[in-house]
């Protein structure tokens, strides 16, 4: 991994993490009544050198935590009722393909694709940001689209709702169907990636959706980063400083809640650069492997 992809994912989140719970740290003496210069005196040249140092580990430590919780659902994935898909990116890919191309890329690879829309979108416009996808529990019987460049070929690509020969009786559980596609779409998005990579433009394609993707799940590990380092700060101070929160409960509840504020705020805006960046990383994948694919 090179230098600045290093910087994307390990340094900046974990300077992040240690610059919110000092700042919070310092916000708090200044809320007591301690001068500015007094609060500022245990961060010596070597202190902030340590720091410094241990932003990267730190910041490690962090992309797995991200990564860790990184899968088809939002929320608690074994509990239907209480957890929300992530948007299905290789479907999103795969429909920018024609039927033909879906088609030879299933037989060719030998995976299990389906295209079709499983969610339904859940809040306004506003609160996109921070909108919960919700499963269209009805996807598992939808025909594909025979409009534009669709035809019946795309049955054959779609084998999570129906077997061979079809059955109507049969269904496969909505949830259940959708983490399997949720992988297997992905899968074979990047696996039409590798297969063409002797051709220039596939390199080029992949060469910027790195780009993308780095910047995607930085902003994802960022922002677990900056709610991590509010906990912290607040759990710490509870364990060591109980006795000082007490005397000085007031400037305690000050500073954390404008550190809240200013948390939500960030996460709201992290959060809306982080979808742009998927949707036109999405946008520039499947138009891509439309041109590079044959078919």
């Amino acid at each position: 991994m090179d230098t600045a992809r290093q910087f994307l994912r390990y340094s900046i989140p974990g300077s992040l993490f240690l610059l919110l719970f000092l700042s919070m740290q310092l916000a708090w003496h200044v809320f007591r009544g301690q001068p500015v210069r007094t609060a500022l005196a245990p961060l010596s040249g070597g202190f902030v050198l340590a720091v410094l140092g241990a932003s990267i580990p730190i910041g490690f430590v962090l992309y797995q935590l991200y990564f860790g919780r990184y899968s088809p659902w939002v929320g608690f994935r074994y509990l239907k009722h209480v957890r929300w898909p992530r948007q299905d990116r290789g479907a999103v890919v795969l429909a920018s393909l024609t039927c033909g191309q879906r088609v030879r890329l299933a037989h060719d690879t030998g995976a299990r694709i389906d295209h079709r829309d499983a969610t339904k979108s859940g809040t306004s416009r506003f609160l996109f940001a921070f909108r919960p996808l919700d499963i269209d529990e009805a996807w598992v019987g939808r025909d594909c689209d025979g409009s534009g460049f669709d035809h019946p070929m795309c049955t054959d690509v779609q084998p999570y709702d129906r077997p061979n020969p079809p059955d109507p009786s049969w269904r496969l559980d909505p949830y259940e169907a959708f983490e399997k596609r949720w992988r297997g779409n992905w899968d074979a998005v990047m696996t039409a990636l590798e297969i063409h990579s002797a051709d220039p433009r596939a390199v080029t394609l992949k060469r910027e959706y790195v780009c993308l993707s780095d910047i995607y799940h930085s902003l994802g590990v960022t922002r677990l980063s900056l709610n991590l380092g509010g906990i912290a700060w607040l759990v710490y101070n509870i364990a060591v400083n109980g006795p000082s929160i007490h005397d000085h409960w007031w400037p305690f509840v000050w500073t954390a809640a404008t550190t809240l504020t200013v948390v939500v705020a960030t996460n709201w805006y992290l959060s809306a650069a982080r979808i742009n960046t998927q949707e036109s990383m999405l946008r520039r994948l499947g138009a891509g492997l439309r041109a590079v694919l044959p078919g």
